[in-house]
């Protein structure tokens, strides 16, 4: 990680002051009183705030009240940077109340404060952990060593004491064991057992045994539904063959109707014919119907 650029808003003596940095080693100097130690604790409180560490109600570091700005209500900074080949720029503001902080990929304006970590029970951002891949306590103690501040104190300690113990069982000095089973038995005899029916546990058992009954009854429903869709799918299909026979069969009984039908006409055009030769006779042998049979007689 290189530091780049500050940019201090409003932060102690400074109103907004730019200090630009180049690549190797930047030697700031200084007569007593310059803010020498105002910007290696602006850099400090742009990577880490000024709450105390480790702690989880709100309590401010003396730095917070220390470096308010002299000459400005806007107490606030930007430090930008380079990390990975990509430029950055963290913003912090440091009000309380107001207290901010967003980190940006310069280039871009992409935000990605979402992937800053608090720290352990820090209600701030913490970007040096990001950057760095350290603590507020392993900072102060090992990158970022104050005037007359060489001395390691009990908190570092304690982290180092901690991360080895981590380490030495896990293998990850960012995973306590300890914290690990000790939260794992909370959580256990809050959950409680099977047979203790009034626990939690025991209350989704009872509710799983139920939703397990009730499936086995879902699943017979289903098994007969379904032997009925399939039931209904067959007979839907003797239908469907009996209506094309029944319209077959129509067909065929309309066409012996026609033929039927013109057979009664044939015969009643012979029976036309043989009258209208009748009647030919008939008008021959009119003359002789005034004769009488008896005297034929």
């Amino acid at each position: 990680m290189i530091i780049k650029e500050l940019n201090l808003i409003g932060f102690g003596k400074f109103k907004n002051k730019v200090i630009k940095l180049d690549n190797g080693i930047n030697l700031i100097y200084g007569k007593n009183e310059d803010g020498k130690s105002t910007l290696h604790s602006f850099i400090d409180g742009m990577f880490y705030g000024f709450l105390r560490p480790n702690v989880k109600s709100t309590l401010f570091t003396e730095e917070y009240n220390k470096y308010k700005p002299w000459n400005s209500s806007r107490y606030a900074g930007i430090i930008k940077l380079e990390y990975n080949n990509n430029d950055y720029r963290i913003e912090r503001n440091f009000t309380k109340n107001k207290e901010e902080t967003k980190v940006l990929i310069e280039n871009t304006g992409q935000d990605i404060t979402y992937k800053i970590d608090n720290g352990s029970n820090s209600r701030v951002l913490q970007p040096g952990i990001h950057f760095l891949g350290l603590n507020s306590i392993e900072y102060s103690n090992t990158v970022s060593i104050k005037q007359l501040g060489s001395r390691i104190n009990n908190n570092l300690a304690n982290e180092v004491r901690d991360k080895l113990v981590n380490i030495s069982t896990s293998f990850d000095e960012d995973i306590s064991i300890k914290n690990a089973l000790d939260e794992l038995d909370i959580l256990i005899k809050e959950i409680g057992t099977e047979r203790a029916s009034t626990s939690f546990y025991g209350k989704l058992c009872d509710e799983l045994n139920n939703l397990i009954d009730q499936k086995e009854l879902i699943d017979n429903d289903k098994f007969e539904y379904e032997e009925l869709l399939d039931e209904n799918m067959r007979l839907k299909n003797r239908i469907e063959l009996a209506q094309k026979k029944l319209l077959e069969d129509q067909n065929l009984l309309a066409i012996v109707l026609n033929y039927e039908k013109k057979e009664k006409y044939n015969e009643a055009l012979k029976i036309n014919s043989s009258i209208g030769e009748l009647q030919k006779i008939i008008g021959k042998l009119e003359k002789y119907k005034g004769l009488s049979y008896d005297n034929y007689k």
